[in-house]
Order: C-alpha cells, then structure tokens, then sequence
C-alpha cells in the first residue's frame, strides 16, 4: 500500500460500515491527541468514483475533522486497491479487532463475515484466535430473543447466562429467564444443568416423569446413605488440635494421603455433578408444570 496524503474533504466514509455509532467524548479525546501529536496512524482508503472510500480509519478520519491542525491540510493516508468484498471483510474484521465492542456487537460483526462465505475456522484465523469456539460463542448470542439480547447489553443477565439461554428454543429461554430471576442459577454448574435440562427436553420433546423408577430410587438411596456416613466420619474426625499438629508432622506418607485426598475430592465432585443435574431436572419440571 503507498503512502500518500489527502484532503479531509476528498475522502468519504463507507456507507456499508457496520459501525453506525461514534461517541463524541471518545472522538473528542481522540481529536485532542491528534491535535497535539498529528495523526500517527494513517487512514487506509481506496478510489471509489471521484472519491476516496475509507476501508479503515473511520473513527480516526471523524476525529481529524475536528481539529484545527487538519483544516485544509491534507492527512496521511495509505492507498490499497482492492475489490468492494474484501473492503467490506477488511472493515467488519478492524471492528472486531477494537477493545470497546459489546459481545452483541462483536456477534453481529462476526455473522455478518459468516453470511459472506467465511468458515468459523477461516474467521477464527483471520482474527488470530486459537479456535473458532470464541467465534461460535459470540455468534449463538443472536439467538436470544431480542429482549434477552436487552438484558445483556443492560447488564441484567451476566455473558454466561446469555450464552446458556441462546442454545435453548424462545419457550424455554423464557423458563431458564424466570429460573434466573428466581435465584436458582446462582453458580454456574446449576446454571449448566438448569440450560442442559431444558435443552434434553426440547432435544427429545418429553416431559420429565415426577416420579421416580424403583432403580432410580434404590441409587438414590445408596448415594443418601454414602453421603451421610461421609459426613458423619469426616465431622467426627475434625479435630482442631489434631489438625494443628498435623501441620507439623514430617512423614512419608503424607504425599501418599494427599493424593488419596484429592482422588476422594474428585470422586465427590463427580457424585455433586449428577446430583447437581438432578437438582435442574426437577426445577425444569416445576417451571413447566
């Protein structure tokens, strides 16, 4: 791209910009930068008609306009020739690239390069991500319902509820809504098993049976009676002067018990996990009934 400097008036914003709103504080301090310091970035245009088209550096361009350093003084710019499509990816990609973008914003940006023929993976690359999964959990958010998008743009629901509520069909984001309104998805593992509950029963289209098979209840049984005698041995065994003397015994088994611990912490885990799933099961099968 060549160097060159042009005229303010001789250039033209792109009317395809997906970028429609500028604050003017931000441009004002932008503008007293440029002021002081010139315009260090150029502006990257290409001949459109008689006119030179921004392809990046709208934001810049409206900040030079205001100031008195840039009137009737031309502005550094870079010259590219190149086709009206990859203006139009060049320009949705600088967007997703700023720092100020809402998650709504940036999902409409990356959709709108999907809709021109751009993989999850090819985007993901252009925009130097790991993986396309940022680009997948950005673009689900435009499966809410218009007032849930709302809601996270007012902060009234946080990005991982939005996210959860966006794989679910609008019946079912509005239970998962009134379950979070509720209170019942405080931590994120309930809140995973609130959204997977809805989701296997709009998956398999059946309601949740109430009551519980003879198996069911027989495990349900088992893991009760484990679970108490767990915390029954454990409480017996808290003994804070022994826990202080333990801090100071040097023994070779203690690696040893450590590991046993954590594999006893990791067994537990998995046994809250699936209780954790029941537990959303059967707010799912209130909320519906």
């Amino acid at each position: 791209m060549a160097l060159d400097r042009l005229p303010l008036s001789e250039i033209e914003p792109n009317p395809k910009q997906p970028r429609k709103l500028f604050r003017k504080d931000k441009l004002e301090e932008l503008a007293a930068s440029i002021e002081e310091h010139g315009l260090l970035e150029p502006i990257v245009v290409a001949r459109r008609g008689r006119k030179w088209q921004i392809i990046m550096g709208e934001r810049r361009w409206r900040a030079c306009r205001l100031t008195k350093r840039y009137q009737g003084q031309p502005v550094p710019v870079r010259v590219m020739v190149t086709s009206d499509q990859k203006i139009a990816e060049m320009s949705l990609i600088e967007n997703i690239q700023r720092e100020d973008l809402t998650p709504l914003e940036e999902a409409r940006h990356m959709q709108a390069l999907l809709d021109r023929g751009l993989s999850m993976a090819e985007l993901a690359r252009k925009l130097g991500f790991k993986s396309h999964a940022r680009v997948y959990f950005r673009t689900v958010l435009l499966n809410l319902l218009p007032e849930y998008q709302e809601a996270l743009r007012c902060n009234i629901l946080t990005h991982a509820q939005a996210i959860e509520m966006s794989r679910l069909e609008p019946e079912n984001q509005h239970r998962l809504f009134d379950l979070i309104k509720a209170g019942k998805a405080q931590d994120p593992a309930k809140l995973r098993s609130l959204a997977g509950s809805l989701l296997a029963r709009q998956q398999q289209g059946v309601m949740f049976s109430a009551e519980p098979s003879e198996q069911e209840k027989a495990v349900l049984s088992k893991y009760d009676r484990l679970v108490g005698a767990i915390l029954k041995l454990v409480e017996s065994s808290l003994n804070n002067e022994d826990l202080s003397l333990l801090k100071t015994v040097l023994a070779s088994n203690l690696s040893l018990n450590i590991e046993r611990m954590d594999l006893i912490i990791k067994h537990l885990h998995k046994i809250k996990g699936a209780m954790v799933e029941a537990q959303g099961a059967q707010e799912v099968l209130r909320a519906v009934s």
